[in-house]
């Protein structure tokens, strides 16, 4: 199950959020689990398996086994 918070700022600028609720160690804790954390900024272009796309939201997260 996933938590989510969204905060508004008084310009009118989104911050949302959510949680992964998951026993899994991100920082090295699990020897043989491969987890980095990764930067997306708004606007960068992304590879797809389809067509590339571009970023409308800046966001970080962890990608787990790749």
């Amino acid at each position: 199950m996933c938590t989510s918070i969204a905060i508004n700022a008084d310009n009118g600028q989104v911050f949302w959020g959510r949680t992964m609720d998951m026993n899994l160690g991100m920082f090295g804790e699990d020897p043989g689990i491969d987890v980095d954390i990764i930067n997306i900024p708004c606007g960068a272009t992304i590879a797809s398996q389809l067509q590339p796309w571009t970023s409308k939201y800046s966001m970080m997260g962890a990608v787990c086994g790749r």
